[in-house]
């Protein structure tokens, strides 16, 4: 039986930068996915985790979308895909001469 998840490799940061000691690398395998950047932090507590993030507001509330990546590059163009042939329609009305 394949783990879920294999560890790929610690980055330690030479001068840490607060709590951020560093970050790792981990596939998550059962979704075929490099997760890169885990944010590796050492607390009062102990050692903590986070993913690797962008952050926005939306409706006034600040919002997290992880950063990922497939390691499967065909993955990569099937969403780009999926992305250009939905999105498409609604960017060629949304770009006039008008609003251009």
């Amino acid at each position: 039986m394949k783990a879920a998840f294999e560890f790929v490799e610690y980055y330690p940061f030479e001068r840490p930068k607060g709590v951020i000691i560093g970050t790792c690398h981990v596939y998550d395998c059962a979704a075929n996915m490099d997760i890169r950047g885990i944010l590796v932090k050492r607390t009062p507590k102990g050692i903590k985790f986070s993913l690797p993030y962008q952050s926005t507001y939306e409706k006034g509330e600040k919002v997290f979308y992880p950063v990922i990546s497939y390691i499967d590059m065909s993955k990569v163009k099937e969403l780009f895909k999926c992305c250009r042939v939905s999105i498409s329609p609604s960017l060629k009305r949304s770009v006039t001469p008008s609003n251009v």
